[in-house]
């Protein structure tokens, strides 16, 4: 479930493409994971608004559970996050390529809960955690968006700072201790409907 806020009527065009490096897997990750959020998407991925400044607020809420087997038995996890993610985005007038630059800067602060439970034959381990606090702040430098006729795209680079709440002896951390580098590209096709054209919304 999410929530957005948006003060004035333009902010109605959220901006993702600053916040997700969705299409590389991130530098210095584990196992190449991506630091992106998971289902943080948007129905106008691709759409980069008209030169302004936007604000944007998700309640963003993860619940999931994970079954593995390690070599130390049946690996059970379960996971409860509430996010509050606030973040800004600038577009200019100035032109790279033909398209609009732009950059961003997203942080957050979460409330986590983990469960984890090991087992196997006469033994069970179990562990758990919550905490509250802030994640990584994801810098978007490079933001760059073209526009023709209902073709719409976005190529931009994120970086993940490692400003989160971490400690390597507890279950629940609200950040990775990672630096982490990411490239998102985002087409959106849009198209006429009934009551009238498709339009970028007009900001600050």
């Amino acid at each position: 479930m999410r929530w957005r806020l948006f003060p004035i009527p333009c902010l109605a065009a959220a901006i993702y493409f600053a916040f997700a490096g969705l299409n590389t897997p991130a530098i210095a990750m584990e196992g190449g994971q991506s630091p992106a959020v998971r289902g943080y998407r948007d129905f106008m991925v691709g759409v980069l608004p008209a030169p302004g400044v936007q604000f944007r607020y998700d309640l963003y809420m993860y619940s999931g559970t994970e079954h593995s087997i390690i070599p130390q038995g049946q690996l059970t996890i379960n996971l409860k996050a509430a996010a509050n993610i606030f973040g800004v985005t600038a577009v200019t007038p100035y032109q790279i390529l033909g398209g609009n630059y732009a950059f961003g800067a997203r942080g957050a602060v979460t409330d986590l809960s983990v469960d984890q439970t090991v087992s196997r034959p006469g033994l069970t381990v179990a562990r758990s955690g919550s905490l509250t606090a802030l994640n990584d702040i994801v810098v978007s430098p490079f933001i760059v968006g073209w526009h023709a006729g209902n073709f719409h795209w976005i190529d931009s680079t994120s970086v993940w700072m490692p400003a989160g709440n971490y400690d390597s002896s507890r279950i629940a951390n609200t950040g990775r201790h990672y630096w982490s580098f990411a490239r998102s590209s985002a087409p959106l096709i849009s198209i006429q409907n009934p009551v009238g054209n498709f339009q970028r919304p007009r900001c600050m």
